[in-house]
């Protein structure tokens, strides 16, 4: 059965920008396909890794201290910089 999207869903999809949703521990849940076009990387291989995996190690600490500029991974094992907009999302747990 084909995934029904809500239109807020829909326009993520369509985003030029990559959309990456993670869990207080950094395992992505989400990725909108501007992710593969950006990285190179496909969404079903990321999905449910840490983020942490394609940060450049260097930037690890810097990245979880919510610096939003850091070096990615992409999928032809180069560092990129890349520059990260947060917006954490909190609930009551």
């Amino acid at each position: 059965m084909p995934h029904t999207f809500t239109p807020s869903a829909k326009l993520l999809q369509l985003l030029p920008e990559a959309v990456v949703q993670t869990d207080a521990l950094w395992e992505i849940t989400y990725l909108n396909p501007a992710w593969t076009t950006l990285t190179g990387h496909s969404v079903e291989a990321a999905l449910g890794r840490s983020l942490l995996e394609f940060v450049h190690p260097g930037d690890i600490g810097t990245m979880r201290s919510g610096m939003p500029v850091f070096r990615l991974r992409f999928a032809d094992a180069d560092y990129r910089w890349v520059r990260l907009n947060l917006h954490p999302e909190t609930d009551a747990a």
